[in-house]
């Protein structure tokens, strides 16, 4: 994967050096939400593109706001529950102050549609090219070595931020297995119609559909 994005990158005249692991996302919500029949009617901050379009599929009317919107859309009731980044975040920004559930998947997974938030370190592909091999190598080993780092603390800092969450009373919903598959056969024929758009689209595509498909994922 991290050769098809420097390939495709490169057409853009940019450098795709290397991913930086951050979080998955979660729902804050006003209203409790127990299954996936809850979402029906709800209004939610949510990305645009694929995810809104499965969370369509269940009923919800999806907006789409900058993070910073988000707390006042929540207090005014202009929103019923927003997505965004990791308890850590969410609790600095005070969504606790005004919403009372916080929405995860089954046991042992936080977030059913978005696992990780990717960022990414992505350079000007003249300015990159002026470096030394040597210097790129450094600046690579760097970037992972951050990933990795800046992952682990994030989520020391979310396990300190749920703890926050509890006591200021918020309460944790979770869906269910049943719910995981219903989530996953309305997403499934997104993801095609999304790849079908653009080649290189379908080419990163097929080469994750392989991943999953292989025995050890299934």
């Amino acid at each position: 994967m991290l050769d098809m994005a420097r390939e495709i990158y490169r057409k853009f005249g940019l450098v795709y050096v290397a991913p930086i692991q951050h979080d998955a996302n979660i729902i804050h919500s006003k209203k409790p939400v127990n299954s996936l029949a809850d979402l029906q009617g709800m209004k939610i901050r949510l990305p645009g593109g694929m995810v809104a379009e499965v969370y369509q599929k269940f009923g919800v009317s999806t907006v789409s706001l900058p993070g910073s919107n988000i707390f006042p859309a929540l207090e005014k009731g202009t929103i019923d529950a927003a997505d965004y980044v990791g308890p850590a975040v969410n609790w600095d920004l005070g969504f606790g102050q005004v919403t009372k559930y916080i929405l995860f998947g089954p046991p042992g997974t936080m977030s059913l549609y978005q696992p990780v938030d990717l960022m990414d370190l992505t350079v000007n592909a003249r300015a990159w090219d002026r470096l030394t091999p040597q210097m790129q190598q450094f600046v690579e080993e760097q970037v992972h070595a951050y990933s990795l780092h800046h992952y682990v603390t994030i989520q020391k800092r979310n396990m300190a931020a749920m703890d926050e969450f509890l006591k200021s009373g918020s309460e944790v919903s979770r869906l269910s297995g049943a719910d995981v598959i219903e989530f996953r056969k309305a997403a499934i024929p997104i993801w095609f119609e999304w790849a079908n758009k653009d080649a290189d689209a379908k080419r990163v595509f097929d080469l994750q559909l392989n991943d999953m498909k292989n025995d050890i994922m299934v």
